[in-house]
């Protein structure tokens, strides 16, 4: 995890500056604020599946999801109550992204 007090730091940023740190929480616990909380999962597939992460909190401002390979973004996904998104990923339990 990594709290960016700013706010303001790019997905390129944050993954140049190398600045994640692990938890050892199972379910991690984000403290309201004005920062930006990255979140950062990685995942070993050895055969092709659909993956999917869900957020059961809809009164998130702004949430961003990036899907990254090899270093490489290939999905951006963004909702939240303050954000209309293109791909939709808002429910009333929270948000919902499928990976595949």
């Amino acid at each position: 995890m990594f709290e960016d007090q700013s706010a303001a730091m790019s997905l390129e940023e944050v993954m140049a500056e190398g600045v994640f740190s692990p938890t050892e929480r199972a379910i991690p616990s984000i403290p309201f604020s004005t920062s930006a909380h990255w979140v950062k999962v990685e995942l070993t597939c050895e055969q092709p599946r659909q993956v999917t992460f869900d957020l059961d909190y809809p009164l998130i401002d702004e949430v961003n999801w990036f899907h990254v390979r090899d270093g490489k973004p290939l999905k951006e996904v963004s909702g939240g109550k303050n954000r209309q998104s293109g791909e939709s990923l808002a429910s009333a339990r929270g948000f919902h992204l499928e990976l595949s």
